[in-house]
């Protein structure tokens, strides 16, 4: 029974023995592959890397160029990708290549940015239908024309800026986006600019859109506002397009601004005088006065007397067969005004 229990102990540690031995087994190499190794000594004539094989691998000659000089600044024990030239040479030891390993790096080196979503630079070499092909420290990629802020036709001569939006090594594809970049710029100007911003500010801008509810101004920096309807004119606006158009240059004063929600409230009228504050001494009730019929409702017609007022002949103050039409001139006589309340009611003279 003893003896047994000798011969068990034996083989278990026998089996451990193997286990382990099978475990720390060199790999085998193959021609073309690309292993990851371990620095072990740098010299000006050759590398020496830890491959995990019986012998370690051997870097030399032209074998240790590459593009960004990467043998100049390895030190022992440095992690590093090789290519596998010869799984054996003549002494017995691997001979290895970091200028053939260049690729897999650069994928690498793709991947890791592509996750980090880092901005990188390329260069354009060739123009589509579709976009553009670049380049990337040797691997070509592409830049669709709906991901880019400009013409393709305008990017040749210099590097662009570029996120990655598409990696896949296998099928060799990279795809690139430029708009993304800019975007992203732009967006962080407007930020930065919003943050300056200030209530009473007086600003230059340019007017990109005429909405029924106002226009849009776009201000220094490339931010837009809204200047509402209510603070375009004095007057009564019926239709912001037909006092300004896009392309306009106007002045606009900073009512308020929202860095959250990014909106800035503009206003054009609060820049010149309120007509209506010195409107109750010129329109004294009995005044005759003049204008031209600026809009018709079906309870009357609104008569511009000057720039930001504007005074209303009720329907029934109109006579039956009296046809009165926008842009037409008028006679009245001014039946009330209030000034606080910005109303003043006019009838036609007979004159």
């Amino acid at each position: 029974m003893a003896k047994l229990k000798v011969e068990e102990s034996k083989e278990q540690v026998t089996m451990a023995e193997l286990l382990e031995q099978e475990t720390y087994s060199p790999k085998p190499l193959v021609r073309g592959q690309v292993v990851e190794g371990r620095v072990i000594s740098v010299s000006r004539s050759e590398i020496l890397v830890d491959i995990g094989s019986k012998a370690e691998g051997v870097i030399a000659g032209k074998e240790m160029e590459t593009e960004e000089g990467l043998a100049d600044n390895l030190q022992a024990g440095d992690t590093v990708l090789v290519y596998i030239i010869q799984p054996e040479n003549e002494n017995g030891q691997a001979s290895l290549s970091l200028k053939r390993a260049s690729g897999e790096r650069r994928w690498r080196e793709l991947q890791e940015k592509f996750e980090k979503g880092t901005i990188i630079e390329v260069q354009p070499i060739e123009q589509n239908r579709g976009g553009l092909i670049v380049d990337y420290l040797g691997i070509r990629g592409f830049v669709p024309s709906s991901h880019l802020s400009f013409s393709p036709s305008c990017a040749f001569g210099k590097k662009i800026k570029t996120k990655i939006i598409e990696l896949d090594q296998k099928a060799n594809r990279f795809v690139l986006s430029e708009k993304e970049v800019t975007n992203a710029e732009m967006k962080r100007k407007k930020e930065q600019m919003i943050s300056t911003l200030k209530e009473g500010q007086v600003l230059p801008g340019k007017v990109t859109g005429a909405m029924p509810f106002g226009v849009f101004v776009e201000l220094p920096g490339g931010v837009e506002g809204l200047v509402h309807i209510s603070e375009l004119a004095w007057e009564r606006v019926y239709a912001p397009s037909d006092l300004y158009k896009v392309g306009d240059q106007v002045n606009v004063l900073v009512l308020d601004v929202d860095p959250e929600e990014k909106k800035i409230n503009l206003s054009i009228k609060q820049l010149t005088q309120d007509p209506w504050q010195k409107a109750g001494e010129k329109y004294l009730p009995g005044k005759e006065v003049k204008g031209k019929i600026a809009k018709a409702t079906p309870y009357g017609v609104f008569v511009r007397l000057e720039q930001g007022i504007d005074g209303l002949v009720h329907a029934s103050k109109i006579p039956h067969n009296t046809t009165l039409e926008v842009g037409q001139e008028v006679n009245c006589i001014v039946e009330s005004i209030s000034a606080e309340a910005r109303r003043l009611g006019l009838k036609l003279s007979d004159e």
